[in-house]
Protein backbone atom coordinates (compact mmCIF):
# COMPACT_ATOMS: atom_id res chain seq x y z
CA UNK A 1 0.00 0.00 0.00
CA UNK A 2 1.68 3.24 -1.35
CA UNK A 3 2.16 6.13 1.42
CA UNK A 4 -0.84 8.59 -0.12
CA UNK A 5 -3.17 5.45 -0.26
CA UNK A 6 -3.47 5.62 3.53
CA UNK A 7 -3.64 9.07 4.96
CA UNK A 8 -3.33 7.52 8.97
CA UNK A 9 0.75 6.39 7.95
CA UNK A 10 1.26 9.93 6.76
CA UNK A 11 -0.24 11.58 10.32
CA UNK A 12 1.59 9.32 11.81
CA UNK A 13 5.20 10.79 10.56
CA UNK A 14 4.27 14.51 12.25
CA UNK A 15 3.35 12.90 15.84
CA UNK A 16 5.95 11.83 18.07
CA UNK A 17 4.31 8.28 18.53
CA UNK A 18 6.33 5.50 17.69
CA UNK A 19 5.62 4.14 14.21
CA UNK A 20 4.09 0.70 14.90
CA UNK A 21 2.71 -2.30 12.63
CA UNK A 22 -0.71 -3.51 14.52
CA UNK A 23 -0.05 -7.07 13.01
CA UNK A 24 3.62 -7.91 14.00
CA UNK A 25 3.94 -5.56 16.94
CA UNK A 26 7.12 -4.02 15.51
CA UNK A 27 8.16 -0.60 16.60
CA UNK A 28 11.33 0.25 15.19
CA UNK A 29 10.57 1.80 11.73
CA UNK A 30 12.30 5.90 11.18
CA UNK A 31 9.44 6.59 8.90
CA UNK A 32 5.81 6.31 7.86
CA UNK A 33 7.57 4.80 4.55
CA UNK A 34 8.87 2.58 6.40
CA UNK A 35 6.21 0.93 7.73
CA UNK A 36 4.41 1.38 4.34
CA UNK A 37 7.57 -1.13 2.68
CA UNK A 38 7.02 -3.48 5.61
CA UNK A 39 3.34 -3.78 4.80
CA UNK A 40 3.65 -4.14 1.11
CA UNK A 41 6.06 -6.96 1.82
CA UNK A 42 4.49 -8.85 4.43
CA UNK A 43 0.82 -8.25 3.66
CA UNK A 44 0.79 -6.71 7.40
CA UNK A 45 -1.95 -3.30 6.20
CA UNK A 46 -3.96 -2.23 9.02
CA UNK A 47 -7.63 -2.76 8.81
CA UNK A 48 -9.92 0.98 10.07
CA UNK A 49 -13.37 0.85 11.36
CA UNK A 50 -15.23 2.55 8.85
CA UNK A 51 -17.21 4.66 11.79
CA UNK A 52 -14.55 5.77 14.02
CA UNK A 53 -11.93 5.38 11.68
CA UNK A 54 -10.37 3.00 14.48
CA UNK A 55 -7.41 0.99 13.27
CA UNK A 56 -6.93 -2.66 14.13
CA UNK A 57 -4.18 -5.60 13.47
CA UNK A 58 -6.59 -8.15 12.10
CA UNK A 59 -9.83 -8.06 10.15
CA UNK A 60 -11.63 -9.87 13.61
CA UNK A 61 -11.19 -7.12 15.39
CA UNK A 62 -12.26 -4.65 13.29
CA UNK A 63 -15.67 -6.46 12.41
CA UNK A 64 -16.23 -6.86 16.44
CA UNK A 65 -15.38 -3.08 16.83
CA UNK A 66 -18.27 -2.40 14.16
CA UNK A 67 -20.74 -4.40 15.81
CA UNK A 68 -20.41 -2.90 19.16
CA UNK A 69 -21.29 0.21 17.21
CA UNK A 70 -24.70 -1.50 16.87
CA UNK A 71 -25.10 -2.58 20.39
CA UNK A 72 -24.86 0.69 21.85
CA UNK A 73 -27.97 1.76 23.67
CA UNK A 74 -30.25 5.04 22.42
CA UNK A 75 -29.98 8.06 23.97
CA UNK A 76 -31.92 8.69 26.92
CA UNK A 77 -32.82 12.23 27.85
CA UNK A 78 -32.42 13.63 31.70
CA UNK A 79 -35.58 14.75 33.27
CA UNK A 80 -36.03 16.71 36.16
CA UNK A 81 -39.82 17.26 35.93
CA UNK A 82 -40.96 14.61 38.38
CA UNK A 83 -40.01 14.56 42.16
CA UNK A 84 -40.24 10.50 42.45
CA UNK A 85 -38.49 8.02 40.02
CA UNK A 86 -41.57 6.08 39.12
CA UNK A 87 -42.91 9.13 36.77
CA UNK A 88 -39.45 10.15 35.57
CA UNK A 89 -39.10 6.33 34.16
CA UNK A 90 -42.42 6.11 32.52
CA UNK A 91 -41.76 9.66 30.97
CA UNK A 92 -37.86 8.22 30.10
CA UNK A 93 -39.18 5.01 28.43
CA UNK A 94 -41.92 7.79 26.12
CA UNK A 95 -38.81 10.07 25.43
CA UNK A 96 -37.20 7.21 24.19
CA UNK A 97 -40.16 5.61 22.13
CA UNK A 98 -40.26 8.68 20.27
CA UNK A 99 -37.05 8.98 19.47
CA UNK A 100 -36.79 6.13 17.92
CA UNK A 101 -40.31 6.66 15.99
CA UNK A 102 -38.44 10.07 14.93
CA UNK A 103 -35.45 8.07 13.44
CA UNK A 104 -37.09 5.33 11.61
CA UNK A 105 -38.28 6.44 7.91
CA UNK A 106 -41.89 6.17 6.98
CA UNK A 107 -42.31 3.82 5.08
CA UNK A 108 -44.02 4.65 1.14
CA UNK A 109 -45.70 1.51 -0.47
CA UNK A 110 -42.99 2.97 -3.38
CA UNK A 111 -39.44 2.15 -1.11
CA UNK A 112 -41.19 -0.76 -0.60
CA UNK A 113 -41.80 -1.78 -4.10
CA UNK A 114 -38.55 -0.22 -5.32
CA UNK A 115 -36.94 -2.63 -2.19
CA UNK A 116 -38.94 -5.96 -3.36
CA UNK A 117 -37.53 -5.11 -6.96
CA UNK A 118 -34.10 -4.60 -5.96
CA UNK A 119 -33.89 -7.60 -3.96
CA UNK A 120 -35.23 -9.21 -6.96
CA UNK A 121 -32.72 -8.53 -9.81
CA UNK A 122 -29.91 -8.79 -6.76
CA UNK A 123 -30.94 -12.49 -6.13
CA UNK A 124 -31.46 -13.20 -10.09
CA UNK A 125 -28.21 -11.93 -10.57
CA UNK A 126 -26.32 -13.91 -7.50
CA UNK A 127 -25.05 -17.39 -7.48
CA UNK A 128 -26.59 -18.24 -4.61
CA UNK A 129 -30.24 -18.03 -3.57
CA UNK A 130 -31.00 -17.69 0.66
CA UNK A 131 -31.15 -14.48 1.74
CA UNK A 132 -31.37 -15.06 5.19
CA UNK A 133 -27.72 -13.76 5.17
CA UNK A 134 -29.29 -10.28 3.98
CA UNK A 135 -27.95 -7.49 6.29
CA UNK A 136 -29.20 -4.13 4.23
CA UNK A 137 -30.36 -1.41 6.36
CA UNK A 138 -33.63 -1.27 4.32
CA UNK A 139 -35.85 -4.50 4.59
CA UNK A 140 -39.56 -5.69 4.48
CA UNK A 141 -41.89 -3.57 7.24
CA UNK A 142 -44.01 -5.55 8.84
CA UNK A 143 -46.71 -7.31 7.79
CA UNK A 144 -45.34 -7.49 3.98
CA UNK A 145 -43.83 -10.67 4.31
CA UNK A 146 -43.58 -12.90 7.72
CA UNK A 147 -40.26 -14.52 6.94
CA UNK A 148 -37.26 -14.20 4.81
CA UNK A 149 -38.28 -16.25 1.65
CA UNK A 150 -36.33 -17.46 -1.68
CA UNK A 151 -36.92 -15.68 -4.56
CA UNK A 152 -36.97 -16.66 -8.55
CA UNK A 153 -38.95 -15.72 -11.50
CA UNK A 154 -41.57 -13.55 -9.48
CA UNK A 155 -42.42 -16.08 -6.99
CA UNK A 156 -41.21 -16.55 -3.37
CA UNK A 157 -40.20 -19.99 -1.73
CA UNK A 158 -40.21 -21.36 2.15
CA UNK A 159 -36.96 -21.42 3.76
CA UNK A 160 -36.03 -23.48 7.10
CA UNK A 161 -33.98 -22.59 10.22
CA UNK A 162 -31.39 -24.96 11.06
CA UNK A 163 -33.68 -26.86 14.32
CA UNK A 164 -36.62 -26.74 10.80
CA UNK A 165 -33.79 -28.40 8.49
CA UNK A 166 -32.77 -31.59 10.82
CA UNK A 167 -36.56 -32.32 11.10
CA UNK A 168 -37.40 -32.21 8.27
CA UNK A 169 -34.43 -34.34 7.19
CA UNK A 170 -35.88 -36.59 9.74
CA UNK A 171 -38.60 -37.10 8.25
CA UNK A 172 -37.22 -37.14 4.62
CA UNK A 173 -35.40 -40.49 5.68
CA UNK A 174 -39.43 -42.19 6.76
CA UNK A 175 -40.47 -40.88 3.03
CA UNK A 176 -38.22 -42.63 1.00
CA UNK A 177 -40.19 -45.38 -1.31
CA UNK A 178 -39.47 -48.95 -1.53
CA UNK A 179 -37.62 -50.53 -3.97
CA UNK A 180 -40.65 -52.46 -5.30
CA UNK A 181 -42.60 -49.16 -5.70
CA UNK A 182 -39.15 -47.53 -7.58
CA UNK A 183 -39.14 -50.23 -9.95
CA UNK A 184 -43.03 -50.30 -10.23
CA UNK A 185 -42.84 -46.31 -11.34
CA UNK A 186 -39.85 -47.38 -14.04
CA UNK A 187 -37.12 -46.29 -11.80
CA UNK A 188 -34.30 -48.26 -12.99
CA UNK A 189 -32.10 -50.22 -9.81
CA UNK A 190 -28.85 -51.25 -9.84
CA UNK A 191 -29.94 -55.14 -9.73
CA UNK A 192 -31.82 -53.98 -13.21
CA UNK A 193 -28.97 -52.65 -15.44
CA UNK A 194 -27.50 -55.50 -16.32
CA UNK A 195 -31.01 -57.14 -18.13
CA UNK A 196 -30.84 -53.93 -19.72
CA UNK A 197 -27.53 -54.26 -21.24
CA UNK A 198 -28.61 -56.28 -23.66
CA UNK A 199 -32.21 -54.34 -24.80
CA UNK A 200 -31.18 -50.94 -23.78
CA UNK A 201 -34.29 -48.22 -24.08
CA UNK A 202 -33.42 -46.18 -26.75
CA UNK A 203 -35.16 -43.00 -25.73
CA UNK A 204 -32.29 -42.31 -22.88
CA UNK A 205 -28.85 -43.18 -22.35
CA UNK A 206 -27.77 -46.50 -22.53
CA UNK A 207 -27.84 -48.94 -19.25
CA UNK A 208 -24.24 -49.80 -19.48
CA UNK A 209 -23.79 -46.20 -18.96
CA UNK A 210 -25.51 -45.92 -15.91
CA UNK A 211 -23.50 -45.09 -12.60
CA UNK A 212 -24.93 -45.03 -8.69
CA UNK A 213 -24.19 -42.24 -6.86
CA UNK A 214 -20.70 -42.46 -5.15
CA UNK A 215 -20.16 -44.02 -1.83
CA UNK A 216 -20.19 -42.26 1.42
CA UNK A 217 -16.75 -40.56 2.19
CA UNK A 218 -15.04 -38.24 4.40
CA UNK A 219 -16.19 -35.50 2.42
CA UNK A 220 -19.33 -33.68 3.21
CA UNK A 221 -22.30 -33.89 0.64
CA UNK A 222 -25.72 -32.60 0.86
CA UNK A 223 -28.15 -34.67 3.00
CA UNK A 224 -30.89 -33.84 0.41
CA UNK A 225 -31.13 -31.98 -2.63
CA UNK A 226 -34.26 -31.89 -5.09
CA UNK A 227 -32.87 -31.95 -8.98
CA UNK A 228 -35.31 -30.79 -12.41
CA UNK A 229 -33.63 -31.42 -15.55
CA UNK A 230 -35.18 -30.19 -19.38
CA UNK A 231 -34.59 -32.14 -22.44
CA UNK A 232 -34.56 -32.29 -25.99
CA UNK A 233 -34.99 -34.45 -28.43
CA UNK A 234 -31.83 -35.62 -30.95
CA UNK A 235 -31.43 -38.24 -33.53
CA UNK A 236 -33.34 -41.89 -33.27
CA UNK A 237 -36.05 -39.96 -30.95
CA UNK A 238 -33.92 -40.30 -27.89
CA UNK A 239 -34.27 -37.65 -25.24
CA UNK A 240 -30.70 -35.62 -24.31
CA UNK A 241 -30.54 -33.24 -21.25
CA UNK A 242 -30.15 -29.98 -21.81
CA UNK A 243 -30.92 -27.80 -18.50
CA UNK A 244 -29.77 -29.10 -15.05
CA UNK A 245 -31.00 -27.29 -11.86
CA UNK A 246 -30.11 -28.89 -8.33
CA UNK A 247 -30.87 -26.80 -5.32
CA UNK A 248 -29.96 -28.27 -1.59
CA UNK A 249 -32.99 -29.12 0.03
CA UNK A 250 -32.78 -27.93 3.36
CA UNK A 251 -31.42 -24.57 2.76
CA UNK A 252 -32.06 -23.63 -0.79
CA UNK A 253 -28.76 -23.37 -1.85
CA UNK A 254 -28.61 -23.09 -5.73
CA UNK A 255 -25.86 -25.63 -6.57
CA UNK A 256 -26.14 -26.07 -9.92
CA UNK A 257 -28.03 -23.87 -12.80
CA UNK A 258 -26.22 -24.70 -16.02
CA UNK A 259 -27.08 -25.30 -19.90
CA UNK A 260 -26.13 -28.93 -20.87
CA UNK A 261 -24.69 -29.22 -24.54
CA UNK A 262 -26.49 -31.84 -26.27
CA UNK A 263 -24.12 -35.20 -27.22
CA UNK A 264 -26.26 -35.84 -30.26
CA UNK A 265 -28.05 -34.23 -32.94
CA UNK A 266 -30.64 -32.19 -32.04
CA UNK A 267 -33.84 -32.51 -33.96
CA UNK A 268 -36.37 -30.83 -32.01
CA UNK A 269 -35.93 -28.37 -29.40
CA UNK A 270 -38.74 -28.62 -27.56
CA UNK A 271 -39.11 -24.89 -27.08
CA UNK A 272 -42.80 -24.64 -26.49
CA UNK A 273 -42.21 -26.66 -23.23
CA UNK A 274 -37.89 -26.87 -22.45
CA UNK A 275 -37.81 -23.45 -23.14
CA UNK A 276 -34.09 -24.03 -24.92
CA UNK A 277 -33.25 -22.05 -27.89
CA UNK A 278 -30.60 -22.84 -30.37
CA UNK A 279 -29.53 -19.15 -29.72
CA UNK A 280 -29.43 -19.62 -26.45
CA UNK A 281 -27.68 -22.72 -26.04
CA UNK A 282 -24.73 -21.42 -28.54
CA UNK A 283 -24.44 -18.52 -26.23
CA UNK A 284 -24.00 -20.25 -22.90
CA UNK A 285 -21.62 -22.55 -25.13
CA UNK A 286 -19.48 -20.07 -26.42
CA UNK A 287 -19.26 -18.29 -23.11
CA UNK A 288 -18.59 -21.46 -21.17
CA UNK A 289 -21.47 -21.84 -19.34
CA UNK A 290 -22.56 -24.87 -20.21
CA UNK A 291 -21.29 -27.90 -18.91
CA UNK A 292 -19.91 -30.32 -21.93
CA UNK A 293 -22.53 -33.39 -22.09
CA UNK A 294 -24.77 -35.28 -19.59
CA UNK A 295 -21.86 -36.56 -18.07
CA UNK A 296 -20.23 -33.42 -17.27
CA UNK A 297 -23.39 -32.78 -15.95
CA UNK A 298 -23.96 -36.22 -13.71
CA UNK A 299 -20.17 -35.43 -12.47
CA UNK A 300 -20.92 -32.23 -11.41
CA UNK A 301 -23.72 -33.21 -9.04
CA UNK A 302 -21.74 -35.98 -7.69
CA UNK A 303 -20.02 -33.28 -6.41
CA UNK A 304 -23.07 -32.62 -4.34
CA UNK A 305 -24.66 -36.17 -3.64
CA UNK A 306 -23.45 -39.26 -2.45
CA UNK A 307 -25.00 -42.85 -1.79
CA UNK A 308 -26.65 -41.63 1.54
CA UNK A 309 -27.93 -38.56 -0.15
CA UNK A 310 -31.72 -38.09 -0.71
CA UNK A 311 -32.96 -37.15 -3.93
CA UNK A 312 -35.92 -35.63 -4.37
CA UNK A 313 -37.89 -34.42 -7.61
CA UNK A 314 -41.12 -34.52 -9.67
CA UNK A 315 -41.07 -37.63 -12.12
CA UNK A 316 -37.52 -37.98 -10.98
CA UNK A 317 -37.29 -41.05 -12.73
CA UNK A 318 -36.96 -39.08 -16.28
CA UNK A 319 -34.49 -36.99 -14.57
CA UNK A 320 -32.32 -39.72 -13.59
CA UNK A 321 -32.54 -41.43 -16.70
CA UNK A 322 -30.69 -38.51 -19.17
CA UNK A 323 -28.26 -38.50 -16.36
CA UNK A 324 -27.07 -42.30 -16.59
CA UNK A 325 -28.01 -42.07 -12.39
CA UNK A 326 -29.57 -45.13 -10.59
CA UNK A 327 -30.24 -44.42 -6.65
CA UNK A 328 -32.44 -45.76 -3.97
CA UNK A 329 -33.17 -42.95 -1.35
CA UNK A 330 -35.68 -41.26 -3.32
CA UNK A 331 -38.84 -38.69 -2.24
CA UNK A 332 -40.74 -37.88 -5.62
CA UNK A 333 -43.72 -35.48 -5.47
CA UNK A 334 -45.46 -37.67 -7.66
CA UNK A 335 -45.09 -40.81 -6.09
CA UNK A 336 -46.20 -39.50 -2.34
CA UNK A 337 -49.26 -37.36 -3.89
CA UNK A 338 -50.65 -40.57 -5.89
CA UNK A 339 -50.05 -42.55 -2.86
CA UNK A 340 -52.20 -40.36 -1.09
CA UNK A 341 -55.13 -40.96 -3.77
CA UNK A 342 -54.94 -44.39 -4.45
CA UNK A 343 -53.15 -46.24 -1.43
CA UNK A 344 -49.57 -46.99 -0.84
CA UNK A 345 -49.80 -50.99 -2.63
CA UNK A 346 -52.52 -49.91 -5.55
CA UNK A 347 -51.00 -49.28 -8.79
CA UNK A 348 -51.78 -45.46 -9.73
CA UNK A 349 -54.78 -44.70 -12.33
CA UNK A 350 -53.44 -41.14 -12.60
CA UNK A 351 -50.50 -38.66 -12.13
CA UNK A 352 -50.22 -35.51 -11.28
CA UNK A 353 -48.64 -32.58 -12.14
CA UNK A 354 -46.44 -30.10 -10.75
CA UNK A 355 -48.55 -27.46 -11.96
CA UNK A 356 -51.59 -28.93 -10.19
CA UNK A 357 -49.61 -29.98 -6.81
CA UNK A 358 -48.47 -26.40 -6.33
CA UNK A 359 -51.73 -24.90 -7.58
CA UNK A 360 -53.52 -26.95 -4.65
CA UNK A 361 -51.20 -26.69 -1.80
CA UNK A 362 -49.02 -23.84 -2.08
CA UNK A 363 -51.69 -21.41 -4.08
CA UNK A 364 -48.63 -20.44 -6.55
CA UNK A 365 -49.14 -20.22 -9.74
CA UNK A 366 -46.34 -21.45 -12.26
CA UNK A 367 -45.74 -22.80 -16.11
CA UNK A 368 -48.44 -20.40 -17.11
CA UNK A 369 -50.47 -21.05 -20.81
CA UNK A 370 -48.28 -20.31 -23.67
CA UNK A 371 -45.09 -20.01 -21.72
CA UNK A 372 -42.24 -22.57 -21.73
CA UNK A 373 -41.29 -23.81 -18.01
CA UNK A 374 -38.34 -22.44 -16.27
CA UNK A 375 -36.26 -25.04 -14.71
CA UNK A 376 -34.99 -23.37 -11.37
CA UNK A 377 -38.46 -22.79 -10.83
CA UNK A 378 -40.17 -25.64 -11.15
CA UNK A 379 -36.96 -27.33 -8.34
CA UNK A 380 -38.22 -24.84 -5.95
CA UNK A 381 -42.10 -25.53 -6.34
CA UNK A 382 -40.48 -29.31 -6.29
CA UNK A 383 -38.94 -28.57 -3.10
CA UNK A 384 -41.82 -26.31 -1.77
CA UNK A 385 -44.38 -28.73 -2.93
CA UNK A 386 -42.80 -32.25 -0.21
CA UNK A 387 -42.25 -29.67 2.46
CA UNK A 388 -45.25 -29.26 2.37
CA UNK A 389 -45.82 -32.85 2.11
CA UNK A 390 -43.57 -33.56 4.96
CA UNK A 391 -44.83 -30.43 7.59
CA UNK A 392 -48.13 -31.17 7.09
CA UNK A 393 -49.49 -34.59 6.23
CA UNK A 394 -52.98 -34.21 7.71
CA UNK A 395 -53.50 -32.20 5.12
CA UNK A 396 -52.12 -34.26 2.71
CA UNK A 397 -54.51 -37.24 3.39
CA UNK A 398 -57.52 -34.75 3.40
CA UNK A 399 -56.58 -33.84 0.13
CA UNK A 400 -56.53 -37.48 -0.70
CA UNK A 401 -59.64 -38.13 -0.03
CA UNK A 402 -60.58 -35.50 -1.91
CA UNK A 403 -58.93 -36.13 -4.95
CA UNK A 404 -60.32 -39.77 -4.83
CA UNK A 405 -63.53 -38.54 -4.43
CA UNK A 406 -63.70 -36.49 -7.52
CA UNK A 407 -61.73 -39.39 -9.80
CA UNK A 408 -64.01 -41.79 -8.70
CA UNK A 409 -66.93 -39.00 -9.70
CA UNK A 410 -65.14 -38.44 -13.30
CA UNK A 411 -64.63 -42.15 -13.92
CA UNK A 412 -68.24 -43.13 -12.86
CA UNK A 413 -69.27 -40.32 -15.97
CA UNK A 414 -66.50 -41.24 -18.18
CA UNK A 415 -67.96 -45.04 -18.03
CA UNK A 416 -71.51 -43.87 -18.13
CA UNK A 417 -70.57 -41.98 -21.75
CA UNK A 418 -69.05 -45.30 -22.70
CA UNK A 419 -71.75 -47.24 -21.86
CA UNK A 420 -73.97 -44.40 -23.49
CA UNK A 421 -71.75 -44.66 -27.00
CA UNK A 422 -71.99 -48.11 -26.73
CA UNK A 423 -75.83 -48.45 -26.73
CA UNK A 424 -76.32 -45.84 -29.12
CA UNK A 425 -73.29 -47.75 -31.84
CA UNK A 426 -75.58 -51.35 -30.46
CA UNK A 427 -78.77 -49.81 -31.97
CA UNK A 428 -77.25 -48.24 -35.00
CA UNK A 429 -75.64 -52.16 -35.89
CA UNK A 430 -79.58 -53.37 -35.14
CA UNK A 431 -80.79 -50.58 -37.52
CA UNK A 432 -78.63 -51.40 -40.33
CA UNK A 433 -78.77 -55.27 -39.99
CA UNK A 434 -82.90 -55.02 -39.90
CA UNK A 435 -82.83 -52.83 -43.40
CA UNK A 436 -80.02 -54.89 -45.18
CA UNK A 437 -82.10 -58.36 -44.49
CA UNK A 438 -85.57 -56.16 -45.70
CA UNK A 439 -83.54 -55.66 -48.89
CA UNK A 440 -83.23 -58.61 -51.43
CA UNK A 441 -80.03 -60.03 -52.46
CA UNK A 442 -78.63 -59.50 -55.77
CA UNK A 443 -77.57 -62.52 -57.25
CA UNK A 444 -73.80 -63.18 -57.41
CA UNK A 445 -71.25 -63.04 -60.49
CA UNK A 446 -69.41 -66.11 -60.79
CA UNK A 447 -65.95 -64.58 -60.84
CA UNK A 448 -62.81 -65.37 -63.05
CA UNK A 449 -60.58 -65.37 -60.11
CA UNK A 450 -58.37 -67.93 -59.44
CA UNK A 451 -54.97 -69.25 -57.74
CA UNK A 452 -53.93 -67.04 -55.10
CA UNK A 453 -57.02 -64.77 -55.61
CA UNK A 454 -59.69 -66.81 -55.17
CA UNK A 455 -59.94 -66.25 -51.45
CA UNK A 456 -60.88 -62.62 -51.90
CA UNK A 457 -64.16 -64.22 -53.55
CA UNK A 458 -65.72 -65.17 -50.13
CA UNK A 459 -65.59 -61.25 -49.47
CA UNK A 460 -69.79 -60.19 -50.15
CA UNK A 461 -70.63 -56.80 -51.20
CA UNK A 462 -71.34 -55.39 -48.29
CA UNK A 463 -67.94 -55.98 -47.04
CA UNK A 464 -68.78 -59.20 -44.95
CA UNK A 465 -67.01 -62.52 -45.37
CA UNK A 466 -68.20 -65.92 -45.31
CA UNK A 467 -67.49 -67.63 -41.72
CA UNK A 468 -66.87 -71.02 -43.22
CA UNK A 469 -64.30 -69.70 -46.29
CA UNK A 470 -60.65 -70.50 -45.86
CA UNK A 471 -57.99 -68.00 -44.63
CA UNK A 472 -55.89 -65.98 -47.04
CA UNK A 473 -52.37 -66.87 -45.78
CA UNK A 474 -49.41 -64.09 -46.40
CA UNK A 475 -47.00 -67.02 -47.43
CA UNK A 476 -49.42 -68.18 -50.12
CA UNK A 477 -49.50 -64.79 -52.01
CA UNK A 478 -45.59 -64.90 -51.41
CA UNK A 479 -45.20 -68.11 -53.08
CA UNK A 480 -47.33 -67.03 -55.84
CA UNK A 481 -45.17 -63.84 -56.66
CA UNK A 482 -42.40 -65.59 -56.73
CA UNK A 483 -40.89 -65.17 -53.47
CA UNK A 484 -38.63 -68.15 -51.41
CA UNK A 485 -41.13 -70.58 -50.36
CA UNK A 486 -41.22 -70.04 -45.92
CA UNK A 487 -40.57 -74.01 -45.61
CA UNK A 488 -37.98 -74.74 -48.72
CA UNK A 489 -36.58 -71.38 -49.15
CA UNK A 490 -36.59 -72.44 -52.56
CA UNK A 491 -36.05 -68.80 -54.38
CA UNK A 492 -38.06 -69.81 -58.09
CA UNK A 493 -36.01 -66.10 -58.91
CA UNK A 494 -32.61 -67.68 -58.24
CA UNK A 495 -32.29 -69.75 -61.68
Amino acid sequence: MALNENPSLANQAVSAKKIKCLRCKKDTFKSALGLAKHQDALGHHHFICPTCKKEFGTEKGRDDHKRSHNRRPMPKNDCTAFPIRGPVTQHEQQQTNQLQVQQQPQETPTSVAQRVEHLALAFSQSSGTTLDGYTGSNWFPGGLLNEVRLYCNGNFFMTLTPVEQDLVHANLITRCHSTARLQKQGYTMPNSTEANKVYPRKSTVPRYYFRGTPKPSLLQRRRAVVIDCEMVQVQRWRRDLAFLSAVDFLTGEVLINNYVQPTGKVTDWTTKISGITPAAMAEAVASGQALNGWQSAREALFNYVDAQTILIGHSLNSDLDVLGIYHTRVVDSVIVASEAVFGSFSSFNRLYSLKTLSEEFLNLQIQPENQSHVCLEDTFATRDVVLCFVQNPERLIAWGGIAKARYDAEQAQREARRRQKKEIKARTAAKQQQAAAEQPLAPREPTSQSGVYQGFSDIDEYGGCDGDSETLRWSDVAEACGWPHPDTGYDPLSD
